[in-house]
């Protein structure tokens, strides 16, 4: 509400914010907040002042899940927890999904954002990134492999491994060497399996 006194009638009003011509003007803002109005008398004068509108308001605040890593084709659950501000909160991912809980299965390195809202309209913002871990097992080897009991070198060339089984579709015929050395004493075709798997637990 302002009131004019002084100058000569009639006033004109002009409030900031949008807040109109009138000499009231009403508000209800969700934080602190101020505001200007002009008045101009009949001749042309003008004066200004301001008014404060003081809100004890706690602003909310959001938590997401802290950063994670998972093996590739797994999924990750993250969640979102609110405090403070007003009411009920609306949760929304950046991936579209509404609601506290994001189930994802991001096929590489991932960041997801979540704005939770409260009642007053006051959001506030948090990120988590999933790592996504994606050992990739690989061989080559050296040696006849046309010549029984003939030693066969084999070499890894996996990437993140962290220990290794090797199946030599051989009766008893098995390693967790990096490089086994293998013999193969009876004639025959062998398919040759690596496993490995990485620091996190991941298999290729």
């Amino acid at each position: 509400f302002s009131s004019v006194t002084g100058g000569t009638a009639p006033y004109a009003y002009a409030w900031t914010g949008g807040l109109g011509s009138n000499i009231t003007a009403n508000v209800a803002p969700p934080v602190t907040q101020s505001w200007s109005i002009t008045v101009i008398d009949n001749c042309g004068l003008t004066a200004v002042d301001a008014v404060t509108v003081t809100v004890d308001y706690d602003t909310i605040d959001v938590i997401a899940s802290a950063d994670t890593s998972i093996c590739r084709g797994d999924t990750a659950f993250l969640v979102a927890i609110a405090s403070a501000g007003t009411g009920d909160y609306d949760f929304v991912w950046s991936n579209g999904v509404v609601g506290p809980l994001n189930l994802v299965s991001p096929g590489a390195n991932a960041s997801y954002t979540i704005t939770a809202t409260d009642e007053c309209g006051i959001s506030a913002i948090d990120d988590v990134t999933v790592g996504v871990n994606a050992p990739v097992a690989a061989f080559s080897y050296t040696g006849s492999v046309y010549v029984t009991n003939f030693p066969v070198q084999f070499l890894d060339e996996s990437v993140g491994a962290t220990s290794w089984f090797w199946d030599f579709d051989y009766p008893d015929l098995t390693s967790t060497d990096q490089y086994p050395v293998v013999v193969f004493e009876g004639d025959g075709f062998f398919n040759v399996m690596l496993a490995i798997v990485d620091d996190l637990g991941c298999v290729d």
